[in-house]
């Protein structure tokens, strides 16, 4: 018989129990469904340096990656905004809405040739085939999202998505869109569980009074305190309970 001390068979018992009540999935889109984070992160780098007008150096740019990927999974404006002020520059919306602008530019010519996490696949037709409700929330504004969305997802996917929630002012993700997805399906929090690849995506979820289960790929090893992390969503597959 396998020890209850054993990580694994810790880690499988403590998602079983977690997802036991789970009937609505969400899930964030870069970097969880979407292997997209490295060229977002050079993009996002183009974009900031072209609206604040400042020539490319190598610092700078590793600097500004590294506050991005500090901050991903926070609304776009709001990741524009902090890293602004921690340069020691005035945020404006004229300085936002010319770097949303190219940013979007370079992410639509780009982000189309991006690979979907095969596990992540796996497990939305899982859960399809389980009746599962299946939600995909974002920072990414709506439109931007929505094209990206139908451009990698196969249809048979999209179909049983219920809805693609992009961020916007008055309704972004985290509060306001648990807020529609449990008022859409009609369930408590309890029902709902995120998920999500950094620790905002476990921040916002944590405000928003939901669940929230991270995943990071790269990691090989015995869960750490603190929010649970998987490194693969087969785990998920294997402990769900609908």
């Amino acid at each position: 018989m396998m020890s209850t001390d054993n990580p694994v068979a810790m880690l499988t018992k403590e998602l079983t129990t977690l997802l036991s009540p789970k009937t609505v999935f969400v899930f964030d889109w870069d970097g969880t469904i979407f292997d997209s984070m490295k060229v977002k992160s050079d993009n996002f780098v183009k974009a900031f340096l072209w609206a604040i007008s400042t020539i490319s150096c190598s610092a700078t740019e590793k600097n500004l990656e590294y506050h991005y990927r500090r901050l991903s999974g926070r609304p776009r404006k709001e990741i524009f905004y902090e890293i602004l002020t921690i340069l020691g520059m005035e945020p404006t919306s004229y300085l936002y809405d010319e770097f949303s602008r190219m940013f979007e530019k370079l992410n639509m010519t780009s982000l189309i040739h991006a690979p979907v996490f095969p596990d992540a696949l796996v497990l939305m037709n899982e859960l399809i085939q389980r009746n599962g409700k299946i939600y995909i929330s974002s920072s990414v504004p709506p439109n931007e999202l929505q094209e990206i969305v139908e451009a990698v997802l196969s249809i048979s996917i999209r179909r049983r998505v219920s809805k693609v929630l992009g961020s916007k002012d008055g309704f972004s993700k985290g509060s306001e869109h648990i807020g529609f997805i449990r008022q859409d399906c009609n369930v408590t929090n309890h029902q709902i569980i995120v998920f999500g690849d950094d620790r905002a995506d476990y921040e916002l979820s944590a405000d928003a009074g939901v669940d929230c289960i991270l995943i990071d790929r790269s990691i090989n090893g015995s869960q750490q305190a603190g929010p649970i992390i998987i490194n693969s969503f087969s785990k998920i597959k294997d402990s769900l309970a609908i």
